[in-house]
């Protein structure tokens, strides 16, 4: 590498170059491109395009039902708490749905080998 490169002087001045005629040509080449391509068929419409509009419908649709749900919803809570409010005065024993302890839970969901292993493994487990 004993050639260094000078850039005060860098030599050829033309190194990017235009091809012959190419201004010329460039207006009527463009044309001929333009010409060549086919327009696309406005009558053909995609499948999308067509189904857009009715799932915008029934988007609007599902949302109007959730909201006049919502707002039935609201207006019978009046209607629980003045329920409620006449139950007041009854014995709530009344209501009041059988209550299970944990180990009767527990019992009635295992079945008896699990309980036969649990007391035979006592020791063990503890």
């Amino acid at each position: 590498m004993t050639n260094k490169f000078n850039f005060d002087q860098p030599g050829n001045k033309d190194v990017f170059k235009v091809p012959e005629q190419y201004f010329e040509n460039l207006q009527s080449e463009i044309q001929n491109r333009i010409a060549g391509d086919a327009a696309p068929l406005q009558g053909r419409r995609l499948f999308m395009n067509r189904v857009k509009p009715v799932l915008y419908m029934a988007a609007v649709f599902v949302v109007l039902l959730f909201s006049i749900r919502a707002v039935l919803n609201l207006t019978n809570t009046d209607k629980k708490q003045s329920v409620i409010s006449k139950i007041d005065g009854v014995e709530m024993e009344e209501f009041q749905v059988n209550t299970m302890t944990a180990e009767e839970i527990l019992l009635s969901s295992l079945d008896e080998y699990s309980l036969m292993y649990y007391y035979i493994n006592q020791d063990e487990l503890e």
